[in-house]
């Protein structure tokens, strides 16, 4: 076997994703509490990672989950997925099974694949082509639900906390940035016997919104009117019965915008190494949790076909030590 070495670069994280702790809320909230029971949502995972930090994702096979590249540094030591097995809620290990090298976060590239120990019979297969239109999302944002007259008042909350906390919250670093202003919100919160607004990390949110185009500065992105927050990261967009894009986040925490403006990757720029990913698995035991590297796509006959938008060979430089990628190799047997 010719060991390959493979450098696992990703981008730092964005300010304002929602993998992180912002969000994005538009004139009204229009999401709801849900759970993964319901039929249009039995295929949705909640991946609980590193310092307890969330994303989403979604089934594409029996034991295949697709979700965010920016999710996967948290995840470099294994994952918990948390999923609907037809009775009740299961729980599974998870790890690393592909993802697009160099793909900088909350790009076009923003895609990767995790494999569970445990199998699903409920998943959702992707769309060749993302289309406009409607769509269902369910995610898993720490964001509470909030009530069309909560608006205005939270949106001035969060704004005296911001222009109060903001430079000691940039002392540290982004995830802690974030979490240092939400801490300080729902202290606010707290003291006026308000309810807080951050932490609801174990609740389960779907609603019924539109894939609107293409995002105007990334014809590589879509462009949604999709409410989230920080652990939506990853949540399929879903369309009879099938994945037609991939939720990535929004720009800014928000409340009352006028019009939300996030992001979703387009299926087109991962669909046919996901099909290409899900058959290798299908021809191994899931125990031997082979390790896909996608550079070897990029010979092949069919490569502007196969690469389409997605630019294998540049962006930043990872945010891993070497050490953790000398070790994520190893995980795999390719050292």
């Amino acid at each position: 076997m010719i060991k390959l070495l493979f450098v696992f670069l990703l981008s730092l994280f964005s300010l304002n994703a929602f993998a992180g702790y912002g969000g994005y809320i538009g004139k009204y909230d229009n999401r709801r509490y849900g759970a993964l029971s319901e039929p249009e949502y039995n295929s949705v995972v909640k991946l609980t990672m590193d310092r307890g930090i969330r994303c989403t994702g979604g089934f594409i096979s029996k034991n295949l989950i697709l979700t965010n590249n920016h999710c996967l540094p948290s995840c470099q030591n294994g994952c918990v997925a948390e999923f609907w097995n037809g009775s009740g809620y299961e729980k599974s290990n998870v790890k690393i099974a592909s993802f697009a090298p160099k793909a900088s976060g909350f790009s076009g590239a923003d895609w990767g694949i995790l494999v569970s120990d445990k199998e699903t019979k409920f998943y959702k297969n992707i769309a060749p082509v993302s289309t406009p239109g409607q769509v269902l999302r369910g995610g898993y944002g720490i964001l509470r639900v909030i009530e069309d007259d909560e608006i205005p008042f939270l949106r001035e909350i969060y704004s005296q906390t911001v222009e109060e906390y903001k430079e000691e919250c940039q002392k540290q670093k982004y995830t802690v940035y974030a979490e240092c202003i939400n801490r300080h919100v729902d202290e606010k919160l707290k003291k006026m016997n308000k309810k807080q607004l951050f932490g609801d990390l174990g609740n389960f949110k779907v609603q019924t919104c539109k894939i609107l185009g293409n995002y105007e500065q990334d014809e590589r992105l879509l462009k949604t009117d999709c409410d989230g927050a920080g652990g939506d990261s990853g949540a399929p967009l879903l369309r009879d019965n099938s994945i037609v894009g991939l939720n990535v986040g929004g720009f800014q925490m928000v409340f009352g915008a006028d019009e939300v403006n996030a992001r979703a990757v387009k299926t087109e720029n991962f669909y046919l190494y996901a099909q290409d990913i899900i058959k290798k698995y299908e021809d191994v035991e899931a125990k031997e949790n082979p390790f896909i590297d996608v550079r070897s796509y990029k010979n092949t006959d069919n490569e502007k076909t196969l690469l389409g938008p997605v630019a294998l060979d540049s962006g930043p430089e990872s945010n891993m030590s070497s050490e953790t990628i000398q070790q994520i190799l190893q995980d795999f047997d390719c050292d």
